[in-house]
């Protein structure tokens, strides 16, 4: 059977993403704080545990964005496949946002051209996708938050951006590139 490869993969072989930027240390931040964000939903998290506290303005920054949006989620953190393009992903909460189905993806660092990508792949995952709206909620340290939401109207256009992204990652493995 073969490994479908993940959407951020496939944006990281095709150049869109610069893996530069990305440190250890952010890689464990966003790691953690996916974590954090989940055990907080459901309740069960140690404000008083060493790296929670270290984490804390992620943390308020949200549960201020819960606190001011109407958020129902159905998926958290699942992984999903897309079997007809061959790709895989994780998207980190499908549901509705202010009564607009949504998938929504946490950040801890700047925008980036590339996160609207990333959402229209995992939109792509679902049927009747181009009813979706996407939603990047990116969280700071100091407790505040912003959203950068992609409608509907420009989803087929970064689906193809990232199909061509596909197609580059796919001859690339082919190749030995």
């Amino acid at each position: 059977m073969r490994q479908l490869p993940r959407v951020t993969d496939i944006l990281k072989s095709a150049g869109l993403i610069n893996g530069n930027f990305f440190t250890d240390q952010a890689r464990d931040r966003g790691k953690f704080i996916h974590a954090v964000t989940v055990i907080d939903e459901q309740g069960d998290l140690d404000e008083d545990f060493e790296p929670t506290r270290e984490y804390m303005g992620y943390i308020r920054a949200w549960r201020k964005f819960l606190a001011e949006h109407k958020c129902t989620w159905t998926h958290v953190e699942q992984r999903m496949e897309h079997l007809a393009f061959g790709y895989c992903g994780t998207p980190d909460r499908i549901g509705t946002v202010d009564n607009k189905p949504t998938v929504a993806d946490i950040k801890s660092g700047s925008a980036a051209i590339w996160h609207k990508l990333q959402l229209a792949a995992y939109v792509a995952m679902f049927p009747n996708s181009i009813r979706y709206h996407r939603l990047v909620v990116r969280l700071q340290d100091d407790g505040a938050y912003h959203i950068d939401w992609f409608g509907p109207h420009t989803y087929q256009a970064d689906l193809n951006v990232f199909l061509s992204a596909l197609t580059l990652h796919n001859f690339k493995t082919i190749e030995g590139i």
